[in-house]
């Protein structure tokens, strides 16, 4: 549990990230696919859609009369910047951001539900990780299946990127490696290179 002055501290730190990105963004001319300085599109999106974690939650801790009135300015800025940042990471097109964002605030709104008891907690819990482990699956194993299938145009009509941007072509090798070290893995100092003869 975080007191007060963290989630405030995270969400200033945040709130000046996204500041910086925004001015960035809009002297860019307002670009799609922005990246700043990132250099890539999903990257930016990604993160931009995960440190709004930090202004949500400073806008949502509860306060006392005393505190509210105190930070009232503050919470009308962190509102003005989780907009610019909701923005930002659609001005990205990062499909990833997009559900990223449709995921977290769909568990915020369903929380309350979701933790009325232990066994609806576990099958939404079940149902994440089911849900991620189909993704990757058929990112891997399906995606020439699906494209022929039609599913890779209604992706490109719907968000002007293909279904198979060449990750599938990564994921199959990468899961062969899991399944060798699953539990250990390779170490924080191994990279793609030490993998690309795989």
């Amino acid at each position: 549990y975080w007191d007060y002055r963290t989630v405030r501290a995270a969400s200033r730190c945040t709130l000046v990230y996204i500041a910086i990105l925004f001015a960035h963004w809009t002297s860019s001319g307002c670009v799609t696919q922005f990246s700043s300085f990132m250099g890539n599109p999903n990257a930016l999106g990604v993160f931009t859609a995960a440190t709004l974690l930090f202004p949500v939650a400073f806008i949502a801790y509860p306060r006392t009369d005393a505190l509210r009135s105190r930070d009232r300015f503050e919470r009308s800025y962190a509102l003005f910047i989780v907009f610019c940042a909701l923005l930002l990471t659609l001005q990205s097109e990062s499909r990833s951001s997009l559900l990223l964002l449709i995921t977290a605030a769909g568990t915020y709104l369903g929380w309350p539900a979701i933790t009325q008891s232990r066994l609806l907690f576990r099958l939404t819990f079940f149902s994440f990780c089911l849900a991620a482990g189909l993704l990757i699956y058929s990112q891997a194993f399906l995606i020439e299946d699906l494209t022929n299938a039609g599913i890779s145009d209604v992706v490109l009509q719907h968000t002007n990127k293909r279904l198979d941007s060449g990750r599938g072509k990564l994921w199959r090798p990468l899961l062969e490696l899991v399944w060798q070290r699953p539990y250990l893995g390779y170490g924080s100092g191994a990279g793609t290179q030490h993998f690309l003869s795989n």
